[in-house]
């Protein structure tokens, strides 16, 4: 019992020295953190590591570098949770440097800052715009008070979110540190709520690339002079005056600087190597060899004669010591009597024993540079590493020069190899740059199962990735020498700015392995603007230390994109000259160049360096098209496109030529090309006082509360606007968003059929006049992007004035977002990325064309603007925007139509993550924005619901027509029926007494139905509802294996179950011959409607799961139902998903009697396109594309793909008679 009592009494006293954290609601410990610097080894994640300790010593304390009044701290929860509790514990001691002399002064760090919590990424920054905005756009926000505690307790946030900030107010009264010993976030994860994706799914994942570090393993850098040029200042050790200049910062770029702060460098791990003992001081304090006491025999490792060769002590032993300049000495710098002597000062002590055991070298200082700039490496990169002088060895199963270590997976293990590697590396022999550049390039022509392209370099068993990217850094402080490489003058006919008319360069050492394919693989390497090479390559960056050339290399790199020549001097004639070649090389290679004067400056730029090279590494297929379009009434097509490097995007025009059966495309214009200034551009947006307002800053434009969400900063709208402001992220040549999930919806001359509304509808007489007036109309263009607009373009050919902007609108629910778009590091996000709806319609007394925009994920409302006049649009075209609790994210396309009271609205399915997260049909007065009704199906609510797209059925009755039925799927499978065949809004309601039409399940899982029915009537009566299941909105869908499956209902009025569904299946999936045209076909089961009400064919073949779904709209084509499916693709160099558009007899869902390609390219579409199942001729269903669904769309005797790289867009005979039905046409409502 005494030991149970010993045992209690120790644990509390445990207790009262160390708190533990529990961490089963504090949500905080699986987050990530992050700062805006990092200042004495104060890493972010300390504050999330459970250890609540309030005292600097005890290694547990964040800390900024306080370089800005505004510092902040950062936490990713990774998810949205309900938050009720934050916990901030504060440093508590005292020791802080503030001139105060009060007790526990550490506390004061935390005064005054602002603590803010958002459901959406903060636009991170350190200005005072930054803090505006990040305050305006939180769900929740306090400041703390002067006098901070230890512990910060805030009991009753009661807010749900996902990012918080911690950031400086700019008026601290101590210090510009921030400091914070441990953040707990207590709360539960949010129920109900989609984590959507921002970024596009079918992006394949980034494949990890190839980094070689090729270090500088010269004599020279045992040197402890910089630059080369100031060497001989002393032949002897005596006079003071010999060696005042060399040891001085000011002449001496790597000697002690006392305005410097010489930190110890940092481990593999993040950590750094111990302070060295100015009494004790380490020779080598890599090694922690030799030791010196800088207080009585510290000697300058400076004497450098030329005549010798080796490097002496220069003066005798003595004091720590080092010489200022004297500003003004006539004698200028090299003049050693223009010096002061100081002896270094009790203060100083530290810094100085740390120079000199960290820094005082060449060797030693690069060691600290690399070491503190590959620590922030990305984990995702493979690094290998040599030396200039490495001999030939066998590296993972081939002879190679140069490099000692081929690229492994940066794990801790390895990462901590590069340093023991790194912190050992000598310093003898000469600089044979060429010789090693050729010996990395080399290395990257392997292309075995261990080799550099090998899932498992090192290791045999691996798959070769043929899209991996290989990068070099040469590093060097002196000037090449050595064996000629024997490439000859590779960039000699490369053009400007790479050709010169000299050979075996170390420029044309790069050019090779830039320009050669380093392997057979396939070329589908990612490509860029700045580097075009598909093949595999070699990617060059050069690093010099105190050395420098004569061509400015911002202007070499620059004459890149403008084609202007370079006039590369011959490295043989001076070592200057050998610098301009470093610059050259990187140049011909698509590389990076700097060279650094001192050791402060090689570090910072070296890690800019990588900061490019992650900047360079991209997912592969840099430029997707994401659409193309045709429409009936122009004589063009439509395409939009992205770019995942820049994050921008384009609308082109192209217009086909038909020739004897051939077809070609030549481009129209592009609407990047023709984007009117900045200034002149007719922006709009919607004000919080609900008033259609510019997009600017004047006093008709943003009101206070949206500046605000800008930080009250009108630079970011300048940006919005299309200006480039410095310091803001660069886009490339495009200011127009990426286009994603917006397709594109051609304005022209459309006739609705609306004049067969009745003839008890008095504006269906005047509708034919209104068609009529559109004859000369301007026809338009109208697609969303995600630089925060929705654009109206000039759809009419170039010399009419196509692809000129005409209109955009800046929704209001994405002005809280915009500053984000600005972040230099920016790493997208979704703004108007739904599809946009337009119809005409009689508003306000007259017929009307209307646009309904949604957002999709980019976030929560639908706006309405009237483009009847092209030619005059402008502020009093915006209509209204809305926005509820009852609207989620705005996935759902909305749809207009008229009620049977004759007011006209807009239908749309409520989206995800609504307040509720139950499936609402909501029904929008067209004319106000104002909501009339909300159906609610109340399903949903603590399991994640939503209303997908509508499709709406017209009835008529008493000589008028309406809408009658709504049709809608839910994420939990649920097909339902609306009825609004009612005059008063109030007595809508959902059919089949409120339960679903349909429950689509698989294994007794729900199937969610994410698109929009497609409607056609029965011949038998009744309506077949037609629709696809799956789901595409959040990271985890590319891995959902579920069976999803296309339906088609007999809707007659009753609820439809499974068992009255006929199956189908997938009975044939293969190249067809001779041909590497992947084709399906389908089975052909009868189905009666005398006893069944449908069919089912389930998206899977042999048994083996691919996670193929529906998320696409389906089409009608006459008889068929078109339908294009994504597969999510695991093939890391291909785009992240593949396609198949099949065609299927919409009556029983399975296989025409005919085939729909002409697949042996006869130019006939017939039997001869048939494939052989089991021993029968069967006709085709469908054809595989290697990009995500789109349907293809017709023209004449040839279909439109918007796959870029086969044939120009143009593809051969589909057997087709008229263009798909976008939306249940006028002729079979009324047929």
């Amino acid at each position: 019992m005494n030991n149970l009592y010993k045992l209690i009494a120790l644990i509390y006293l445990l207790s009262l020295s160390f708190t533990a954290i529990s961490a089963s609601n504090n949500v905080a410990r699986s987050g990530n953190a992050t700062q805006s610097s990092t200042g004495f080894q104060g890493v972010a994640s300390r504050a999330i590591d459970g250890d609540t300790r309030k005292f600097y010593s005890s290694g547990t304390i964040t800390h900024t570098n306080g370089n800005t009044s505004r510092d902040w701290w950062h936490l990713d929860l990774g998810k949205v949770y309900d938050i009720s509790q934050i916990v901030i514990h504060n440093r508590d001691e005292s020791g802080c440097s503030n001139g105060l002399l009060v007790s526990n002064q550490c506390r004061l760090r935390l005064a005054n800052v602002y603590v803010m919590l958002s459901e959406t990424p903060f636009a991170l920054g350190t200005s005072s715009s930054s803090l505006s905005t990040a305050r305006a756009t939180s769900n929740w926000q306090t400041q703390i008070g002067s006098n901070p505690s230890a512990t910060i307790s805030f009991n009753s946030v009661n807010t749900s979110g996902r990012y918080l900030l911690i950031q400086k107010s700019g008026n601290n009264n101590i210090t510009d540190y921030l400091s914070l010993a441990e953040v707990e976030v207590f709360g539960s994860e949010v129920v109900g709520k989609l984590e959507i994706a921002q970024k596009p799914l079918f992006l394949s994942n980034t494949v990890p690339p190839n980094l070689l570090f090729i270090i500088d393993d010269s004599g020279s850098m045992k040197w402890s002079h910089m630059p080369d040029s100031i060497v001989d200042v002393c032949n002897s050790d005596s006079g003071i005056n010999q060696r005042a200049r060399g040891r001085s910062s000011d002449y001496n770029k790597i000697y002690f600087n006392p305005n410097s702060t010489y930190l110890p460098p940092k481990r593999a791990d993040g950590t750094r190597l111990p302070n060295a003992n100015f009494f004790s001081a380490w020779v080598d304090g890599y090694q922690q060899t030799g030791n010196v006491n800088l207080s009585t025999s510290f000697r300058a490792t400076w004497r450098f004669p030329w005549t010798t060769g080796a490097q002496a002590y220069c003066g005798a032993e003595g004091p720590a010591d080092y010489y200022t300049f004297n500003q003004g000495c006539a004698g200028g710098l090299e003049d050693n009597n223009c010096y002061t002597r100081h002896i270094v000062s009790a203060e100083q002590q530290q810094n100085f024993a740390n120079w000199y055991s960290y820094y005082r070298t060449r060797t030693l200082a690069s060691r600290a540079g690399i070491g503190d700039a590959f620590n922030s490496l990305p984990n995702d990169f493979r690094l290998g590493w040599g030396r200039i002088n490495q001999d030939t060895i066998s590296v993972d199963g081939s002879s190679q020069r140069a490099v000692m270590q081929g690229v492994r997976p940066l794990t801790s293990t390895h990462k901590s190899n590069f340093y023991t590697w790194l912190h050992n590396s000598p310093d003898t022999g000469g600089t044979p740059l060429r010789r090693a550049l050729q010996g990395a390039g080399n290395y990257f022509t392997n292309v075995t199962d261990t080799g550099p392209y090998s899932t498992t370099p090192g290791q045999a068993g691996g798959d070769l990735i043929s899209c991996r990217q290989n990068f070099t850094i040469l590093m060097s402080d002196g000037y090449w020498n050595g064996d000629s490489p024997g490439v000859g003058n590779v960039d000699g006919n490369m053009g400007a700015p790479f050709a010169d008319t000299f050979s075996n360069t170390l420029a044309d050492v790069a050019a090779y392995y830039w320009k050669t394919d380093l392997t057979n693989l396939t070329n589908n390497v990612p490509t860029s603007d700045r580097n075009p090479q598909n093949q595999q390559h070699m990617v060059t960056y050069a690093v010099g230390l105190g050395v420098f050339g004569t061509i400015d290399p911002d202007e070499a790199f620059e004459a890149i994109s403008t084609g202007a020549t370079i006039n590369w001097p011959n490295p043989n004639d001076s070592d200057e000259f050998k610098i301009d070649d470093m610059l050259h090389a990187a140049v011909n290679s698509r590389g990076g160049f700097f060279s650094a004067a001192d050791p402060s400056t090689f570090a910072s730029e070296l890690e800019n360096v990588l900061l490019d090279i992650v900047a360079q590494v991209a997912p592969s297929g840099t430029s997707v098209v994401s659409s193309s379009f045709f429409p009936s009434t122009s004589t063009l097509l439509f395409s939009t496109s992205f770019d995942i490097n820049s994050w921008t995007g384009d609308v082109s025009a192209y217009r086909p030529t038909f020739n004897n059966g051939a077809v070609s495309v030549q481009k129209e214009w592009s609407a990047s090309s023709n984007l009117p200034a900045p200034n002149l551009r007719k922006i709009y947006s919607f004000s919080d006082e609900n008033q259609a307002i510019e997009f600017s800053w004047g006093t008709n434009g943003l009101t206070s509360t949206q500046k605000a969400l800008l930080g009250n900063d009108e630079n970011i709208l300048k940006f919005i606007r299309g200006q480039q402001i410095q310091g803001m992220r660069s886009r490339g040549n495009s200011v127009i968003g990426d286009i994603i999930n917006s397709n594109p919806v051609f304005v022209h001359r459309e006739d609705f059929g609306y004049h067969r509304l009745g003839s008890k509808v008095s504006e269906a007489k005047s509708y034919q006049n209104f068609v009529f007036q559109k004859r000369n109309r301007t026809p338009l263009l109208v697609v969303g992007a995600n630089a925060g607009m929705l654009h109206i373009f000039n759809a009419d050919s170039q010399v009419n004035g196509g692809g000129v902007e005409l209109f955009s609108y800046v929704p209001r629910a994405v002005i809280r977002n915009l500053a984000l778009l600005t972040d230099e590091d920016y790493d997208h996000a979704y703004f108007v990325d739904g599809n946009t709806h337009v119809s005409d319609a009689f508003i306000n007394g007259s017929w009307r064309t209307i646009l309904i925009g949604s957002l999709r994920g980019g976030g929560r409302s639908i706006f309405a603007i009237d483009i009847t006049n092209p030619n005059s649009l402008g502020k009093d075209n915006v209509l209204w925007e809305f926005e509820s609790p009852e609207l989620g994210f705005s996935f759902s396309e909305p749809v207009i139509g008229r009620l049977k009271n004759g007011k006209w609205v807009v239908i749309t399915g409520n989206g995800y993550n609504s307040n509720s997260s139950k499936a609402k049909l909501l029904v929008i007065d067209l004319e106000t924005g104002t909501l009339l009704s909300t159906l609610n199906t109340n399903v949903g609510g603590s399991i994640a619901n939503g209303l997908s797209s509508p499709a709406i059925l017209y009835g008529s009755e008493d000589g008028q027509s309406f809408i009658n039925y709504v049709y809608a799927g839910d994420l939990l499978g649920n097909l339902w029926k609306f009825d609004l065949n009612h005059n008063n809004p109030n007595d809508f309601q959902i059919s089949n007494g409120a339960l679903p039409l349909f429950t689509a399940t698989n294994a007794g899982k729900p199937q969610p139905i994410t698109s929009r029915p497609s409607l056609k009537l029965h011949p038998q009566g009744g309506m077949m509802v037609m629709f696809g299941t799956g789901k595409y909105i959040e990271t985890p869908d590319n891995s959902d294996f579920n069976i999803q499956s296309i339906y088609g209902i007999r809707d007659t009025g009753s609820v439809v179950t499974a068992g009255d569904l006929v199956s189908q299946q997938i009975i044939f999936r293969g190249k067809f011959p001779n041909t590497q045209t992947q084709v399906t076909a389908l089975s052909a089961n009868s189905v009666n409607y005398n006893s069944k009400k449908g069919w089912v064919l389930n998206l899977v073949y042999n048994n083996k799961l691919e996670g193929e779904r529906v998320i696409t709209n389906t089409q009608i084509l006459n008889d068929r139902l078109r339908v294009a499916t994504l597969i999510p693709n695991d093939d890391p160099c291909s785009p992240g998903a593949t396609s198949w558009n099949m065609e299927l007899d919409f009556l029983t869902g399975g296989r025409l009697i005919y085939s729909i390609y002409d697949l042996d390219g006869d130019g006939k579409v017939n039997q001869d396109d048939f494939v052989d199942v089991n021993g029968v001729p069967t006709p085709v269903s469908g054809k595989q594309f290697n990009r995500p669904p789109s349907l293809t769309t017709p023209l004449g005797d040839y279909y439109v793909s918007d796959v870029p790289d086969e044939d120009g867009f143009i593809k051969g005979n589909t057997g087709l008679d008229r263009p798909p039905e976008g939306r249940l046409s006028w002729r079979e409502v009324f047929e």
